[in-house]
């Protein structure tokens, strides 16, 4: 058997003997295998644990990985991968699937084959199948993506990877680090919040408004820059909606809902999210009127939800005509009637005219209704309109005829966003924006731009009155952001002025209409510099620094304990003999210990695989402090404080005050010098 590694392919792995390698991702490799147990052609999938052999939390991150392995196996649906097995080939997790003879749904995009807005319907419902399905199991997948749904040969699609992205979220020893594609995911995982089955939903909506208009909903030019428009801002809106054959305002009933940042406002099942396109988006009606066969066979109502199938979908053929049906009487048979000549009536039954007959009573019948049908609708039309002559808003919803007026908007500087009553108006100041509605109301206009205040003001719109123009002045307000890094301490500054320098963690104020530039500095560490666009800048910024160079060591040596301080930042708590590794650089180390009045701070270089010690003071005692008269404050280098009498106290070498506070106002203060090892009898003060 050959080494496995990333570079080589394997011969075989556990009893799979690998045939070739069919795909590689961050996640792992994929090999086309052969199950020589039961002699099945598998895939194969290796997976990458970001996890260091070596380290103890190896073993528990396999544990989780087998563990969701296991969950994930119970998806039998005909739109999941089937998980056959799991295993570990040498220390390498790998789980062997059902094998696809076909392409992922990314292959198609890529290369640009066009697909009917029917044929991604299909997609999208039998996605959205499996998903309810491992939904209902309590499973997520976390990574719904065009590269993790496979369409086979016959037009079946199934879903790749479930429960993978958790086995990998598990496995993620980075901090602010998320799990899935970035175009793809939702709010809340963007914003590393909590997940649950309305995240893959989210992402359904964004794969079916890339695949109905060739766009993804939220656009960056960076990461961040994504990341912060799926999270804070309302999706693009599309273009060509023509060529789909239908309207804006159906197209934001459906995505409006399906891409909410709010995950209780999206919906709940992905059933519901493909209705809504098939009503919205394909305007397809749904009648429940049982059918008969010309067998007398009747058809269920719900044979007629039944999503078509790919192949129908794609087929051009069309369906044979209904059979004609004819029910005939035995020729051998006559029956003549009583006095005509014809065959008498069968007992309990009425006998029918002849055919010639038949046909005229049916003509004359049909002429009836049809003539009493015609002036009924004209009638109606003439009340109607007689109506309407004394009265003409009378047959109008919600009390009138429709209002349709026109609102001119600009704004200064220009550019905002316009939203009606909270939600986007697709469009940008300047701007007309037509309104409509069917009663006289109240609609609040807002304009929100990056880097200033919502301007909102109230229209109120009246039949035959254009309502005046918004001319607004936007007012500019600061961005605040919060700066975190890694380690914490680092001393910030804000376009070179070194007059106002903070320590991180610290919130900045940012001006707008000009990108600033952030400079970061830490001992031991790299020198840092962004330019940062308040109108983009996501908070919090978290900047990890990089080290200089390999860490110094510093022994420290004392006989009680203590903390040490970095700036504000609290480096080490220990006792006695203890060690600290730092970056090469200059320090300044604080050593504290409240209890024997203990704060020294002990300037340091560190050099790289250099070990220093520093030895901190010793304690000396002193017996008790004693007063006249006894109600009487003490308080020890003004920190440590308590009345008198105050018993024996244990204090670090070196000089020492202590100050008596009587209530009426009188003080006293000695110096007192405590030496290693040495005793201080009791002291006494008095006014």
């Amino acid at each position: 058997m050959s080494t496995f590694s990333e570079a080589s392919i394997p011969a075989q792995i556990g009893r799979f003997r690998i045939v070739e390698k069919i795909g590689e991702g961050a996640m792992g490799t994929v090999y086309k295998a052969m199950d020589t147990l039961i002699h099945r052609p598998v895939a194969i999938k290796t997976i990458r644990l970001d996890v260091e052999k070596s380290s103890e939390k190896y073993q528990e991150v396999c544990q989780r990985f087998y563990h969701e392995a296991r969950a994930s196996a119970i998806l039998a649906h005909p739109n999941i991968v089937t998980l056959y097995d799991l295993g570990d080939h040498e220390g390498v997790p790998f789980l062997a699937m059902e094998l696809i003879d076909g392409k992922t749904l990314a292959t198609y995009m890529s290369a640009d084959t066009t697909l009917d807005k029917r044929q991604v319907c299909e997609i999208l419902a039998q996605v959205g199948s499996a998903l309810d399905f491992a939904h209902e199991k309590g499973i997520i997948h976390r990574d719904i993506k065009p590269g993790n749904i496979m369409i086979d040969k016959t037009g079946k699609v199934k879903v790749m990877d479930f429960g993978i992205a958790k086995m990998m979220d598990s496995t993620s020893t980075r901090t602010g680090t998320f799990v899935g594609t970035p175009s793809y995911i939702s709010p809340e995982q963007a914003s590393e919040g909590k997940v649950d089955h309305r995240c893959d939903l989210f992402s359904l909506a964004v794969m079916a408004f890339e695949l109905l208009t060739n766009e993804k909903p939220f656009q960056g030019s960076t990461i961040p820059n994504l990341l912060y428009k799926i999270v804070f801002e309302n999706p693009i809106r599309p273009r060509g909606l023509d060529r789909l054959g239908t309207t804006l305002q159906d197209w934001d009933k459906v995505f409006l809902r399906a891409l909410a940042k709010d995950p209780e406002k999206r919906f709940q099942r992905a059933a519901e999210f493909v209705a809504a396109i098939r009503l919205h988006i394909l305007h397809e009606t749904q009648s429940f009127t049982p059918l008969v066969t010309s067998t007398g066979d009747s058809i269920s109502p719900t044979a007629l939800l039944q999503v078509p199938t790919r192949t129908q979908l794609l087929s051009t053929s069309q369906a044979p005509p209904p059979r004609e049906v004819t029910a005939r009487l035995p020729e051998s048979t006559s029956y003549p009637l009583q006095g005509t000549g014809r065959a008498p009536a069968l007992p309990g039954a009425s006998v029918a005219p002849p055919a010639a007959d038949a046909d005229r009573v049916a003509i004359t019948s049909r002429s009836k209704v049809i003539s009493l049908a015609l002036l009924l609708v004209l009638a109606g039309v003439l009340g109607f309109l007689i109506i309407r002559m004394y009265n003409p808003d009378w047959g109008w919803p919600a009390g009138g005829a429709p209002i349709a007026v026109s609102l001119r908007i600009e704004s200064e500087p220009p550019g905002a966003q316009v939203l009606l009553d909270g939600t986007p108006a697709n469009a940008t100041t300047p701007a007309t924006l037509p309104l409509t509605s069917t009663d006289e109301v109240v609609k609040t206009v807002t304009l929100r731009k990056p880097c200033y205040k919502d301007y909102s003001s109230p229209v109120r719109l009246q039949r035959n009155h254009e309502p005046p123009p918004i001319a607004a002045v936007l007012e500019p307000v600061p961005v605040q952001i919060e700066v975190r890094t890694t380690p914490a301490g680092a001393r910030l500054s804000l376009d070179g002025d070194k007059r106002k320098v903070l320590q991180s963690p610290a919130t900045i104020s940012l001006d707008c209409g000009t990108t600033h530039k952030l400079s970061i500095e830490h001992a031991g560490f790299k020198s840092f510099v962004q330019d940062i666009d308040p109108a983009s800048v996501v908070s919090p910024l978290i900047v990890e620094l990089e080290p200089v160079g390999a860490p110094g060591s510093i022994e420290i040596m004392a006989t009680y304990e203590y903390r040490i301080y970095s700036g504000s930042s609290m480096l080490k708590e220990a006792s006695n003999r203890s060690s600290l590794q730092l970056a090469p650089g200059n320090y300044r180390l604080r050593f504290t210990n409240k209890a024997i009045l203990l704060n020294l701070t002990i300037p340091v270089q560190v050099s790289s695989n250099r070990t220093q010690t520093i030895e901190l003071p010793r304690v000396g005692t002193l017996k008790g402090v004693s007063t006249m008269p006894e109600n009487c404050e003490v308080c020890l280098d003004g920190t440590l404080c308590d009345y008198a009498p105050i018993g024996t106290l244990y204090l670090v070498e070196g000089r020492h005050t202590v100050t008596g506070k009587w209530p009426d106002g009188r003080t006293k203060t000695i110096e007192i010098t405590i030496q290693a090892g040495g005793v201080i009898d009791r002291i006494f003060l008095q006014p």
